[in-house]
C-alpha cells in the first residue's frame, strides 16, 4: 500500500503539499510542526496465502522451514548511500569498510565536489532542479546568465545562490546581489554572515523596530522571531523584509529612497511569478511577504496604490485555511485585517474580506491579551462592513443594534488586564487636552483603542429612526458629533499615554484622519495637530496630509459658524 503525505496532514486529512527541493510540506512549514514521513511504501505482515487449485483452494503457510539453508557472508555488510560526501562523512573507504565513527559529523567537501555543485547548480539556474545541498556563486555582472562564470578573483563579488523552494522563478544574476543559502545548507564559516553590513543593519532594525508594531497581538512575536529567521532561507522573504527596513530608514533620514526600491523591484521579480501558481502552492512565505510589501506601501501613504492590498486580498480570500491554521500564519491573516481596516476606515471604502474565514480562529477561544484584542479588531471589521459594505448585506436597524450588544459583551466580559492602572479625564479649558489610560499590556491599550474607535463609529454612524426629523433629527447628530469628539479623545489619549506602545500610534492616527474633523475646542485641535507631528518624527508615519486635511475641515466648518450657508 502506497502512502502519501506526512502524518500530520493523514491525521488531520488534509491535503499535503511539498514543493521540490523542499523538506516539509506546506502546512507543516505554516504551522511550525515537524513534518514526519512514514515510508512511502507499508509492507503488510503475510503469513499464509491461498492458492486456488482447480474448484479447490489451498493454504500455504509462509514459514521457514528448519533445515532452510543460509548463505554464508564472508565480510560485514553496510548500507552506502549513492552520495559519495555523505559516504565520506560516515567513515567508508573506498571498498564500503567503515572506519571508527567520530563523536560528532561536519560537512566536507572536496575541491572536486565544490566545482561539480558549482556546474550543476548553475545549470539549474537555467531552467533545471537544483539538489538540496548545492550552491552557487555567480558573479554579479549585467551579463546574461549564460555568460555569468564564477569570479574567484573579485573579493567583493555579487552572489546569488537559488533557493531549492522554487529554482524555477529565480531571475538574473542582476536581480539578487547577495547569497542565500538553502535551508539544507551549512556555511562553512558559520561566525559570519553571508549580509552585507548594510543588510545587517536593516535586518536588525526591522527586529528592534518594526516588528514590534507587526506582532502588537501576537503573544509569540512571530514577526520578531520567526520571519527573520526564515528570511535567512527565503530571497523573496528577505528582499520583503529589507525593502520595509530600508524605506522606514530613508525616511527617518530624509534621503532618498533608491535603496529600497531596488531591493521592492528585486521582491517583486519573485513574487509575480509565485502569485501565478496555482493557489495549493501558496504558503505562509508567501502570504508574509504580501503583507510586508503592504506595510511597505503604507509607509508613504500620500502615495499609497495599493497594488499588493488587491492581490493579497485575493490571496487570503483563496486560502480561507491560514486565519485557523495557528503559528506565523493566523498572526499574518490578523495583521493583513488590521491594513484591510486601515483602508477602509480612512478611504470610507468597502471592506475586501470575508471575515467568515477568521470565525475559526483560536482568538474567541483563548483569553490572552492578544487573542482578545483581535476579537475586538474583528467586531470592529463588522461594523465596518455593515457601515460600506451595504450593498452586499442586507443591513437593518437590528443588525446594528446586535453589533452594539457585541461590544458591550466584548467590555463587560474584558479581562483585568484591560482595566486601566490609571485613569484621569480630560480637562481642555486646564490644558489637561486628553484622558490619560496607563494600560498594563500593549495588546491591551490597543484593544482599548478599537473598544473606543467601535463605540465611534456606532454613535456617528447610528440610523435615524424613520420617525425622526427636522429638530429631532439635528439634534441627534449634534449629540453623536459630541460623543464621538469625546471617543477620538480617549483613542489619542491611550496612545500618549502608552508611548512605548509605537502600534497605538498608527490606531491614533488613523481615527484622527477620518473623524478629526469632530474635534471643536480650539486647544485639542492644536493638541491633535502637534500629536500627528510628533508621530511622524517617531515612527517616520507620514501625517502631513492629515494635518494638512484637518485644518482645511475645520476652517470649512468654523466658517459655516460663522455665517449662514447662502444656497444658489
Amino acid at each position: 500500500m502506497v502512502k502519501v503525505g506526512c502524518r500530520n496532514c493523514r491525521r488531520r486529512h488534509s491535503k499535503c503539499v511539498i514543493l521540490e527541493g523542499a523538506s516539509t510540506c506546506n502546512k507543516c512549514a505554516d504551522t511550525g510542526r515537524r513534518c514526519q514521513f512514514a515510508p512511502r511504501y507499508r509492507f503488510k505482515v503475510v503469513r499464509h496465502i491461498y492458492q486456488k487449485e482447480g474448484d479447490a483452494r489451498s493454504r500455504f503457510i509462509l514459514q521457514w522451514d528448519k533445515g532452510q539453508p543460509w548463505v554464508e557472508v564472508s565480510k560485514p555488510l553496510h548500507f552506502v548511500d549513492g552520495n559519495s560526501d555523505i559516504s565520506n562523512e560516515h567513515g567508508l573507504d573506498e571498498e564500503g569498510h567503515s572506519g571508527p565513527l567520530p563523536s560528532f559529523f561536519t560537512h566536507h567537501h572536496s575541491s572536486r565536489n565544490e566545482d561539480q555543485s558549482a556546474n550543476n547548480q548553475a545549470s539549474a539556474g537555467c531552467g533545471g532542479h537544483a539538489t538540496r545541498d548545492s550552491h552557487t556563486i555567480v558573479s554579479g555582472q549585467a551579463d546574461p546568465i549564460d555568460n555569468a562564470q564564477p569570479s574567484p578573483t573579485n573579493t567583493n563579488p555579487l552572489h546569488k545562490v537559488s533557493s531549492p523552494v522554487r529554482t524555477d522563478y529565480l531571475g538574473s544574476p542582476t536581480s539578487l546581489d547577495k547569497v542565500f543559502p538553502s535551508p539544507g545548507f551549512r556555511p562553512r564559516d558559520s561566525a559570519h554572515s553571508f549580509l552585507s553590513p548594510r543588510e545587517a543593519f536593516l535586518l536588525r532594525l526591522f527586529v528592534q523596530k518594526m516588528s514590534p508594531w507587526l506582532d502588537i497581538s501576537d503573544a509569540k512575536c512571530h514577526f520578531g522571531n520567526e520571519v527573520p529567521r526564515r528570511a535567512l532561507h527565503e530571497p523573496m522573504l528577505l528582499f520583503a523584509l529589507l525593502a520595509v527596513a530600508s524605506r522606514h530608514d530613508s525616511i527617518m533620514r530624509g534621503s532618498g529612497e533608491l535603496e529600497s526600491s531596488t531591493y521592492h523591484g528585486q521582491c517583486l521579480e519573485l513574487l509575480i511569478p509565485s502569485l501565478s501558481r496555482p493557489e495549493e502552492t501558496y504558503d505562509g512565505n508567501l502570504l508574509v511577504t504580501v503583507v510586508l510589501l503592504r506595510h511597505y506601501e503604507e509607509l508613504e501613504n500620500q502615495t499609497d496604490e495599493r497594488r499588493h492590498f488587491l492581490g493579497s486580498t485575493s490571496l487570503l480570500n483563496a486560502v480561507a485555511k491560514f486565519s485557523a491554521s495557528g503559528g506565523l500564519v493566523e498572526a499574518t491573516s490578523w495583521l493583513f485585517l488590521r491594513q484591510a481596516i486601515y483602508v477602509s476606515l480612512v478611504l470610507h471604502e468597502p471592506l475586501e474580506l470575508r471575515l467568515e474565514n477568521y470565525e475559526l480562529s483560536d482568538a474567541f477561544r483563548l483569553r490572552d491579551d492578544g487573542s482578545y484584542t483581535n476579537v475586538i479588531v474583528f467586531l470592529f471589521a463588522k461594523i465596518l462592513r455593515y457601515i460600506y459594505n451595504g450593498a452586499e448585506y442586507s443591513n437593518s436597524p437590528e443588525d446594528w443594534y446586535f453589533l452594539q450588544r457585541e461590544i458591550e459583551s466584548w467590555h463587560d466580559s474584558k479581562p483585568a488586564s484591560f482595566t486601566p492602572l490609571n485613569h484621569g479625564e480630560a480637562d481642555p479649558d486646564s490644558g489637561k487636552l486628553f484622558p490619560e489610560f496607563w494600560m498594563l499590556s500593549s495588546a491591551a491599550a490597543v484593544g482599548m483603542q478599537y473598544y473606543y474607535g467601535a463605540m465611534l463609529l456606532l454613535t456617528i454612524h447610528k440610523p435615524l429612526a424613520q420617525s425622526a426629523g427636522g429638530f429631532e433629527a439635528a439634534k441627534v447628530m449634534r449629540i453623536a458629533e459630541v460623543a464621538a469628539a469625546s471617543y477620538l479623545a480617549d483613542i489619542i489619549g491611550i496612545a500618549i499615554s502608552n508611548d512605548t506602545t509605537e502600534n497605538a500610534h498608527f490606531t491614533a492616527s488613523h481615527f484622527i484622519c477620518s473623524y478629526g474633523y469632530c474635534l471643536s475646542h480650539e486647544a485639542q485641535r492644536k493638541g491633535a495637530i502637534d500629536y500627528l507631528k510628533r508621530v511622524k518624527e517617531i515612527m517616520g508615519w507620514n501625517t502631513c496630509w492629515i494635518v494638512e486635511a484637518l485644518k482645511s475641515q475645520w476652517s470649512e466648518l468654523d466658517e459655516f459658524v460663522k455665517r449662514p450657508l447662502k444656497v444658489t
